[in-house]
């Protein structure tokens, strides 16, 4: 978590507020041979917000530890946090959302 999240969230150097963090941290709360519902992470490679390493440390986790799924993890080479991608790279990133949804929920064109 980076610095400029500390004064929402809690410092995790505070003992109390990395108790805290960890109590609902999505990654730290990963239970092995639970069936968890299909997810697809997405992230892009110039998120300066959120580190792109963040989507493919949890989608590793999920895939090597849980059952279900599928665990799918999806990025973009040319995207970051929202805003300024091209209509191009907003329109695939949907088609490709969309898509899952179909897949997992069993949607017959």
């Amino acid at each position: 978590m980076g610095a400029a999240w500390t004064p929402e969230y809690g410092d995790p150097e505070d003992p109390e507020a990395f108790d805290y963090l960890r109590a609902y941290s999505p990654y730290h709360n990963v239970e092995a041979g639970v069936g968890y519902p299909p997810v697809l992470f997405t992230t892009g490679e110039s998120d300066t917000r959120v580190h792109p390493s963040h989507a493919r440390k949890m989608a590793a986790r999920i895939q090597a530890e849980a059952d279900g799924g599928p665990f799918l993890l999806r990025t973009t080479a040319d995207a970051g946090h929202g805003g300024g991608e091209t209509a191009e790279t907003v329109a695939t990133a949907q088609t490709d959302r969309w898509t899952f949804l179909y897949e997992v929920l069993g949607v017959d064109e």
